[in-house]
């Protein structure tokens, strides 16, 4: 499995992992609670890496 870009969801508790190859099959679809990522990540060869932030939910609220 060779992983070149990952997508990461960020939210409080659990991250969202999705990596892809040089093909874009996805070739890692996880679901992470805290501190796992940090074990994940290091397993990995480096690649891209892009984050989602979730906005609070504060944000947009109408009161």
């Amino acid at each position: 499995m060779k992983v070149t870009s990952i997508g990461i969801d960020l939210t409080k508790t659990v991250f969202s992992i999705h990596g892809t190859d040089p093909h874009g099959k996805v070739v890692v679809h996880k679901r992470l609670n805290r501190p796992k990522p940090l074990v994940f990540f290091a397993q990995l060869p480096s690649c891209l890496a892009g984050m989602a932030p979730v906005p609070e939910p504060t944000v947009g609220r109408v009161k």
